[in-house]
């Protein structure tokens, strides 16, 4: 029911787009797509949240309409500082009064099995 055919570089014609986990990630792939297009068709900027300390990330968004704020700024934020800074301000992620990044290395999307 949640499947659908559609087609990729990588597996050629299949079934996709079930529920998100694993390697199903359309819900990232849409969104992808979607600034990608507006970033072409209107020569905007594409702000992205990758910090300086995720290199792998980084190298796979090499467009010239993506910039990365948190790596760039003053030599670069990693993971750390910016939870900090976060938590300096006051921010907390947090699910029945527990914080989700005291037991959690991500707090992504709820119904995402990436996350641990």
């Amino acid at each position: 029911m949640l499947k659908r055919p559609c087609y990729s570089k990588e597996k050629g014609a299949h079934y996709g787009y079930g529920w998100c986990g694993g390697m199903c990630r359309w819900g990232t792939t849409g969104k992808i797509k979607s600034l990608d297009a507006y970033a072409e068709q209107l020569d905007a900027k594409v702000y992205i949240g990758i910090a300086a300390d995720e290199t792998a990330r980084l190298e796979k968004s090499k467009k010239p309409y993506k910039l990365h704020p948190l790596a760039e700024f003053g030599g670069g934020m990693t993971e750390s500082d910016c939870i900090n800074l976060c938590r300096s301000r006051g921010w907390a992620w947090l699910e029945n009064d527990v914080d989700l990044y005291n037991i959690l290395s991500r707090v992504s999307c709820w119904c995402c099995c990436n996350k641990n």
